[in-house]
């Protein structure tokens, strides 16, 4: 990622542009691209776009920024430019909402703009992505992103053409780019025209994806009404791409009730220390389901029968802080992470703290990259026999004190992806580990886990 007046190669994109064309992309960024604050930050744009044989000037975006039920709700929406030195808050009505499709398609939304709207600025539809076969055309051209990423100014991020076009119309390409650019603008460094919308990071690689503007612009006549709702439902990506994809924010639960527990107040979260997390789920941005219905918002359910309850719940918001997230929800037996995204977490001191009958977490896509504090995170997960950690990125946690203290059923842990660098606490991180024989670990990384339990019985295993 670049800042513009910064030399401008990324992944090895491009060696360098004129100055004519920095002060072009310059203007772009500062008039014709917008940070958006609806359901979550993001980046949107300005264009021109041919609507019901008018040409009319639109804002567009991805619909997890914007969605139906947020702008619903809340009809005014604040939006800045160049740098948050223009501030605008736009109202929006629902028949402003021209096209709209499900996360499932193309992930975008196309609001037209009052006649009087103060954005004059538009960028241009690059005409060649209407040809025939114009995806394989851009296989090998360079692009750009103009884009808001979370907490910084604008930014342009240069990147790769199309590297593989799947089926539903989504492509893949190279380029470094941040939280908080969705919906920005894929422009096409050759002409300096869109041709297509950032939608989001594929998990576990080094690819984007992103979306050829020409399908929605394609079918917009006809989508109002009925056939608009028709093409939310659709289910255009298969269940693997689906998965790798940040367009899924879950959380799945499996409570065990006994019959000491009917008609008890059963907490699935945490239900002692109201903290940043805690503030952010709330009935506007949280579902829950139990068993599959539909459950009105709250933190705990109260039980009629014993038995297992399934509970879902579908994230809005990008969580912050998951500290004391889990503590003390002693019903818990199965919790499964893979589709919560977690890339922005700080805290995740005493996440699963005292969760006594918690048996199995899956972790496997769990993002750990921002994380600094894992104090406590599985302390006194006494029913815990195995942990598959490898997707941990601990390169910038301090903080390790009693991380898995009172693991008592665990006999094995594989720590071969931990980085111990920069932390400065791992006291007692193994603390009433009765069982634990066995520990894998990078010798290159993981000095001060070594150090503290090479006095012990534990048989280090280094790789």
């Amino acid at each position: 990622m670049s800042n513009i007046n910064n030399e401008c190669k990324i992944n090895g994109a491009i060696d360098a542009i004129t100055i004519e064309k920095t002060e072009l992309i310059t203007n772009q960024m500062k008039n014709c691209i917008c940070k958006i604050e609806g359901r979550e930050q993001g980046t949107g744009f300005f264009c021109k776009i041919k609507y019901k044989e008018n040409i009319i000037p639109v804002l567009i975006t991805n619909t997890q920024i914007l969605e139906n039920e947020f702008i619903k709700l809340n009809k005014k929406v604040k939006i800045s430019t160049n740098d948050e030195k223009n501030i605008k808050i736009i109202n929006i009505d629902e028949d402003d909402i021209i096209y709209i499709s499900s996360v499932k398609n193309y992930n975008i939304i196309i609001i037209k703009l009052k006649e009087y709207n103060e954005f004059n600025n538009n960028l241009e539809i690059d005409e060649s992505i209407f040809n025939n076969n114009s995806e394989k055309a851009f296989e090998n051209k360079s692009i750009y992103i103009l884009h808001y990423p979370k907490g910084e100014k604008a930014c342009v991020s240069y990147g790769y053409g199309i590297s593989k076009v799947g089926e539903n119309n989504n492509f893949r390409y190279k380029c470094n780019i941040n939280s908080g650019s969705s919906g920005a603008p894929i422009m096409n460094l050759e002409t300096n025209k869109i041709i297509g919308i950032h939608r989001g990071i594929y998990l576990n690689t080094d690819f984007t994806i992103g979306t050829f503007i020409k399908y929605p612009l394609n079918e917009i006549d006809n989508l109002k009404g009925e056939n608009n709702e028709k093409l939310s439902n659709q289910e255009n990506i298969d269940d693997k791409e689906a998965k790798n994809i940040q367009d899924k924010n879950e959380i799945k639960i499996e409570l065990k009730i006994n019959k000491e527990d009917i008609n008890k107040n059963i907490y699935f979260l945490d239900n002692t220390i109201f903290n940043s997390y805690l503030n952010e789920l709330n009935e506007a941005n949280t579902e829950i389901y139990i068993n599959e219905n539909k459950f009105k918002y709250k933190k705990f359910f109260i039980p009629d029968k014993e038995g297992i309850y399934k509970i879902k719940l579908i994230l809005n918001t990008f969580v912050k802080d998951c500290s004391h997230m889990f503590y003390g929800c002693k019903n818990i037996i199965n919790i499964d992470l893979s589709f919560f995204i977690s890339k922005n977490v700080k805290n995740m001191s005493y996440m699963f703290y005292d969760c006594c009958q918690l048996e199995q977490i899956n972790l496997s896509t769990f993002d750990t990259q921002n994380a600094t504090n894992m104090e406590s995170m599985f302390d006194n997960c006494i029913s815990m026999e195995n942990l598959n950690l490898s997707s941990f990125n601990t390169k910038n946690v301090t903080n390790m004190m009693y991380m898995f203290a009172g693991c008592k059923k665990l006999k094995s842990i594989d720590l071969s992806s931990f980085n111990t660098k920069n932390v400065e606490n791992v006291d007692l991180i193994f603390y009433d580990c009765l069982n634990l024989n066995q520990i894998k670990v990078n010798s290159e990384f993981c000095d001060k886990i070594i150090d503290i339990i090479k006095s012990s019985n534990i048989e280090i295993i280094k790789t």
